[in-house]
């Protein structure tokens, strides 16, 4: 019988006990299995965003598609303390619930897809939080009939 090095087991779930020693082929694999999830998840809810991550190189599109997932799963939860706010009365609303839901995009996207040459992280912040308030308004005006069969109405 091999003994056992408490120390070579002792960060070990139980899982990876039963599994065996190659726990970074199981953490490699679990990886690879998440980011195909986010990318269902992307292409499932938003075609014109999936079609335009087609444009990126695949090491930055799988990381993308990450963050779209989670922002998708978190704006969901956060629809039901939102349900209220059916409406913004003026623009400056809009702006801020455009900040929100995709101005940070914008920033948590920005060292995936880094800067054009010459140009810091810091200096590129502002043009990435416009970008994705950008977006979010271009997706507002797209779905202006279907928000309205939804009781929503974003443009004040």
């Amino acid at each position: 019988m091999q003994r056992v090095n408490w120390n070579d087991v002792k960060g070990l779930s139980e899982r990876e006990l039963i599994v065996g020693n190659d726990v970074k082929a199981l953490r490699e694999e679990a990886l690879a299995l998440s980011y195909r999830r986010c990318e269902y998840v992307t292409k499932l809810f938003s075609k014109t965003f999936y079609m335009g991550t087609s444009l990126m190189k695949p090491e930055a599109r799988k990381h993308v598609w990450a963050i779209y997932a989670w922002c998708r799963r978190t704006d969901d939860i956060v629809d039901s303390p939102r349900a209220g706010q059916e409406r913004y009365e003026t623009f400056d609303e809009l702006y801020l619930y455009c900040y929100r839901v995709a101005g940070t995009v914008g920033l948590m996207t920005l060292p995936v897809l880094g800067t054009a040459p010459g140009y810091t992280m810091e200096q590129a912040a502002e043009p990435a939080i416009a970008l994705g308030i950008g977006l979010q308004l271009t997706n507002i005006l797209r779905d202006v009939g279907e928000d309205l069969e939804r009781g929503r109405i974003y443009l004040p």
